[in-house]
């Protein structure tokens, strides 16, 4: 409320993605289509509360080792 910016991003951990999720009004989530071991993940999406918007999937290249997809979720309502 007391600057200019127009939006804000979390980054993580899990427990602040948790916390930030029930805040925000917007998600921008990027899918690595691959399996990882790991112990914190972004919580699941309740799709009765949000709407898949815009989604790009996107290819391996000599920049990114994996496939992946873009997605910005809103908030419905």
């Amino acid at each position: 409320e007391n600057t200019d910016c127009k939006e804000a991003f979390v980054i993580g951990g899990g427990e602040i993605f948790s916390l930030a999720i029930k805040e925000a009004s917007k998600i921008y989530l990027t899918r690595v289509h691959t399996t990882i071991d790991g112990d914190v993940f972004f919580p699941e999406i309740n799709t009765t509360e949000w709407e898949l918007g815009d989604k790009r999937d996107c290819f391996k290249d000599e920049k990114h080792a994996f496939d992946f997809t873009i997605e910005q979720w809103k908030r419905k309502g």
